[in-house]
């Protein structure tokens, strides 16, 4: 994993040698009280942020809380690295290709014309995890970001705390009610709230909104008042914050928590991305959204308020916490933290997210907590955002017949059996119409990305965790190589990904050597 750090710096070969973890606990059944569920959905936040991965320099003392006496998962990874179809795959628990959210809006032609052998993924009839619920007894609120290309719609949700969140959100001005409440205090902005900052440099500064004003200040204070609610049935609540996406612009005191000049840069951040150049890459003048042209102080001025609007996050998860505890019903609260995918922030002369799997935008946090349920443990087993939702429906006992492409995690933390180590997937479609068919497998000591041609990238995560030398055309390397390919490819042909049309004759048949 990449990490902003000084000198001291977790192992990474220790962390991802480890063994999978049995937790100790007991598993739910009928006779017990269902939980109350808490998701918080960062937006755009690398794995290495957080001071309970690692990251010695930035202050989360309340997320560090929540892992400390819950489940860390190490190699967590979103289904795809951009926005909406991130998002869709929380809710829906199967890959973008399934769910038919790959892009980050719906009606933009592509600029690239047919590609041969693409279909639009019709969606397919799932329900979402607000109807899961909703059909289960609880009460089911969403406060915040939702960008899943609905409109004004949350699907299964019977209340909405809070619109605000992307521009996409609202199908009219009236909806957004937290431009209506900065206006009463007379905050004057034009576009996104998210946007409206003074700057420092280069899409970085600080927030025009003072804290307790601030956008995501005003979608947490929403939130506690709905938990501090009496409730007379389980519920679910979903908070989804824009922070720390870019423009990063943390309000006052948190703009200048950072001395740019204390942040270290990963040592990725001096490598551009694959010399072979990918086709995605090709495109762009130094590569995808580049970096190239950033100076060091650019960099560290950028990730001074990147990290910034973590600890804000930090703060606002603290005050949910309290009102949690202050009701009585931690106890019986299982709180999942995560993200809808990383950020580049330089890391291979790159900025901000696109048709490439680093770790700095494919590797997630992913938080679990259930006081009694789960206990302080760090699990290395790769796992996918798509087994969130199965992961919260064991936990409630919902059944789900339906087919999802995420697992339960919920056996192993609850002591019942051990995560199976398999490879993760990761996906990617379309950028607003331009199709970038990328896909890869990741296992606890690799990782392979297909770029659909002679391009790719063969990484070996437990002796280059920066990822920074292709090992691709490594003759040391043939036997994983092929490995990792054949069962890429048989998972593109088993799961009907549309790209799989694109696979050559070569490549199905080497698909059809492998083993389920």
């Amino acid at each position: 994993m990449n990490r902003v750090t000084s000198d001291r710096q977790l192992s990474r070969r220790s962390a991802l040698a480890a063994p999978a973890v049995l937790l100790a606990g007991q598993r739910l059944n009928a006779a017990q009280q269902k939980p109350n569920v808490v998701v918080f959905i960062s937006d755009q936040q690398r794995q290495d942020t957080l001071g309970c991965y690692g990251n010695p320099l930035v202050r989360t003392p309340n997320l560090d809380r929540l892992a400390e006496r819950g489940a860390r998962f190490d190699n967590a990874f979103c289904t795809t690295p951009l926005c909406s179809p991130a998002r869709a795959s929380i809710f829906t628990g199967v890959y973008p290709h399934r769910h038919g959210i790959v892009d980050l809006w719906g009606k933009i032609p592509s600029a690239l014309g047919p590609v041969p052998g693409w279909k639009t993924p019709s969606r397919e009839q799932l329900p979402w995890m607000g109807e899961l619920f909703s059909q289960a007894g609880y009460h089911t609120a969403y406060c915040g970001k939702w960008h899943c290309l609905t409109g004004a719609r949350r699907p299964g949700f019977a209340e909405t705390l809070s619109r605000y969140g992307d521009p996409d959100d609202v199908e009219e001005p009236g909806q957004d009610d937290f431009a209506a409440a900065a206006a009463r205090k007379g905050y004057r902005f034009s576009g996104h709230a998210h946007s409206a900052y003074s700057s420092k440099g280069p899409r970085y500064g600080v927030s025009i909104f003072a804290l307790e004003d601030h956008p995501d200040t005003y979608l947490v204070e929403k939130a506690c008042e709905f938990l501090r609610r009496k409730h007379d049935r389980p519920f679910l609540l979903v908070v989804s914050v824009n922070s720390p996406h870019s423009p990063y612009a943390p309000p006052k005191p948190y703009d200048t928590m950072y001395d740019p000049r204390s942040i270290r840069l990963p040592e990725n951040t001096r490598v551009f991305a694959n010399p072979r150049r990918p086709i995605p890459l090709r495109g762009h003048p130094g590569g995808w959204k580049s970096a190239q042209q950033s100076s060091r102080e650019e960099l560290q001025g950028a990730w001074a308020c990147y990290l910034g609007m973590v600890s804000h996050i930090d703060n606002l998860i603290g005050r949910m916490m309290a009102a949690i505890e202050t009701t009585g019903r931690a106890g019986n609260t299982v709180f999942l933290y995560t993200t809808d995918h990383g950020d580049t922030m330089g890391s291979h002369r790159l900025q901000d997210k696109g048709p490439f799997m680093y770790d700095t935008v494919a590797r997630i946090p992913l938080l679990i907590s259930w006081p009694g349920r789960v206990r302080s443990t760090w699990v290395s087993t790769p796992v996918s955002q798509a087994d969130v939702l199965p992961t919260l429906l064991d936990f409630a006992g919902i059944r789900d017949p339906a087919r999802r492409d995420g697992r339960s995690l919920a056996p192993a933390l609850a002591g019942d059996a051990t995560l199976e180590d398999r490879p993760i997937f990761c996906e990617y479609n379309r950028f607003y119409g331009e199709h970038f068919p990328v896909r890869a497998i990741v296992t606890r000591r690799h990782k392979y990305v297909h770029y659909f041609g002679p391009e790719g990238e063969l990484f070996d995560r437990q002796e280059d965790p920066e990822e920074i030398h292709n090992l691709l055309f490594d003759p040391g390397y043939r036997q994983t190589l092929s490995s990792l390919q054949k069962q890429l490819f048989a998972h593109l042909l088993r799961s009907g990904d549309p790209y799989a049309a694109l696979l050559t004759g070569e490549e199905r048949r080497l698909a059809a050597t492998a083993t389920r």
